[in-house]
């Protein structure tokens, strides 16, 4: 459940982590994704508790105790905020994939199985099938590796990002600071709690826990968020601390850019992919189930995919 959770927030937003921090500096950066990391808790718990007070099973269900029109409201953003979730996998994916096979044709043309309009159907090939689990412990394999990967991704890029500020540090007028504006604060706070943004299963994740291990939801909340901003946290500082100023939106290609796409870059990156694919079915499944609940609404999802 922890592990799920915790997938369900992690996401590629881990590398543009550094340039958060950098946006408010190495004090505020931190406080404001403790302070997000708290609300995101907060909001879990109070999710499970309305989800036991209401007998809800998902995310949908626990709509029902609002009026209409805010049910509504709510189903069609969630909806679409899933789809473009989504479709930024599918982009972000198709783009790792190019930059890694770039340096094996140079200035080659690529072949046919890596131009988009065949590139975008293949990595939709390997996700879809891998969707179909209708509930999260049937993705339990797959958050399992999800989790490792990530582990690994997060491992490799910060051994990176450490050797770059040690063999080439930034200039002192570029070095990392404390000092920040209010209007950079501002612009740091999408990055950081979208970053946290896991509800939409919490409710499945709650309704499919043994009974004994219930009563300790609220601990499953809290380990999740402690991972999750743990994470960003030693990405984001390491790699402020290797670029200062100058750290870029994607720590990744920041680092693939200074260091070339040596072996750690290209596992890094197969990581991230396969991360990536892997993880989609964590946003297809709250997405079924809201596709049904606005389209077929007479309907659960439960009778239609049986």
């Amino acid at each position: 459940a922890t592990t799920s959770l915790s997938i369900s927030m992690l996401g590629t937003g881990v590398v543009a982590f550094p340039y958060a921090i950098g946006l408010c500096g190495l004090v505020a950066g931190p406080l404001l994704l403790c302070l997000f990391g708290a609300l995101a808790h907060v909001s879990y718990v109070a999710l499970i508790e309305t989800g036991k007070k209401f007998r809800a099973t998902s995310y949908g269900a626990l709509l029902q105790a609002i009026p209409k029109g805010w049910t509504h409201y709510a189903n069609i953003s969630l909806w679409l905020l899933l789809i473009l979730a989504t479709t930024a996998y599918v982009l972000i994916a198709k783009n790792i994939i190019l930059s890694v096979a770039a340096q094996e044709f140079d200035d080659l043309p690529l072949p046919l199985f890596l131009q988009n309009e065949f590139l975008f159907a293949e990595i939709l090939l390997v996700m879809f099938p891998i969707c179909l689990p209708r509930t999260l412990h049937g993705l339990s394999v797959f958050s399992s590796y999800c989790t490792c990967a990530m582990v690994v991704v997060v491992l490799l890029v910060i051994w990176k990002a450490w050797c770059i500020q040690s063999q080439s540090p930034p200039l002192p007028a570029l070095a990392a600071s404390a000092k920040f504006t209010p209007s950079s604060a501002i612009l740091a706070v999408p990055i950081v709690s979208c970053a946290m943004f896991g509800h939409m299963n919490i409710s499945q994740i709650y309704a499919e826990l043994q009974p004994q291990v219930k009563p300790l939801a609220s601990m499953v909340s809290s380990a999740a968020c402690t991972l999750v901003v743990a994470i960003y946290m030693l990405v984001g500082l390491v790699g402020y601390m290797a670029f200062g100023a100058s750290v870029g939106p994607d720590l990744m290609a920041q680092i693939a850019a200074e260091s070339g796409e040596d072996a750690v870059v290209v596992l890094a990156q197969i990581l991230l992919t396969s991360f990536i694919v892997l993880k989609t079915p964590m946003l297809i499944l709250p997405l079924r189930n809201l596709s049904v609940a606005i389209f077929v609404p007479s309907r659960s999802p439960a009778e239609l995919s049986a």
